[in-house]
């Protein structure tokens, strides 16, 4: 007795889903490279006293849901030059074109120098572009499809858990202005809180002197 049928219809793909997952793990992993960073034992100075150990005792994650300044105006002019029909782009050198093109047309940009425009823009451009013709057009947005404050208040005790770390939160750049200036989609500001860390024997001596 032989059924012939074929595989379950799985249904579209749910991008918000996925997308959320990719920005959870590039979260962890931004933030993990962060504190291994902070908490890296102090380099050694010829002259001096030795620099103490730092503890990072606190994180906070400013959450932004809107692109501005330089990166809105790249998107913006990604999204006019976007064939989604096709998923294709112009040519390498009249894309360059109307992105500079666009920046210089642009208020808020046109006074961005030629360091800003080749060493941030265009490669924020490039890599949008190579987004672009694998996942579509919703790369191009100015607005995030994903509730970044919502899916990491619902992920916390994951994110706590793998940074090891307790005193974790979450504020958006639209309540939080300073701490938001860098953060944008996909890429929250990270504000790590640090204390020293003194060395094993001190903390050993302050115990004994404690009991």
């Amino acid at each position: 007795f032989v059924v012939n049928s074929g595989l379950p219809d799985q249904g579209e793909p749910d991008m918000i889903l996925y997308q959320s997952g990719r920005f959870i793990e590039g979260v962890v992993s931004n933030v993990r490279s962060l504190i291994q960073k902070a908490e890296a034992p102090p380099k050694k100075k010829k002259k001096g006293p030795v620099a103490a150990k730092m503890k990072v005792t606190a994180v906070q994650l400013t959450v932004s849901s809107e692109y501005s300044g330089w990166r809105k105006v790249a998107l913006e002019a990604l999204s006019k030059m976007f064939n989604e029909g096709e998923g294709t782009f112009p040519d390498t050198a009249t894309f360059e074109s109307l992105i500079l093109g666009a920046m210089e047309a642009n208020e808020e940009t046109k006074t961005l120098t030629k360091k800003d425009l080749k060493m941030l823009v265009l490669p924020f451009a490039k890599f949008t572009r190579d987004k672009a013709k694998d996942m579509g057009a919703d790369v191009l947005s100015t607005k995030s499809i994903v509730d970044e404050e919502a899916v990491l208040n619902e992920n916390l005790k994951y994110i706590c858990r793998a940074l090891k770390a307790e005193n974790i939160s979450i504020v958006s750049a639209s309540s939080n202005a300073d701490s938001g200036e860098e953060a944008y989609p996909g890429s929250p500001s990270v504000n790590l809180t640090k204390v020293e860390d003194p060395p094993l024997e001190k903390k050993v001596e302050e115990l004994s002197v404690n009991n």
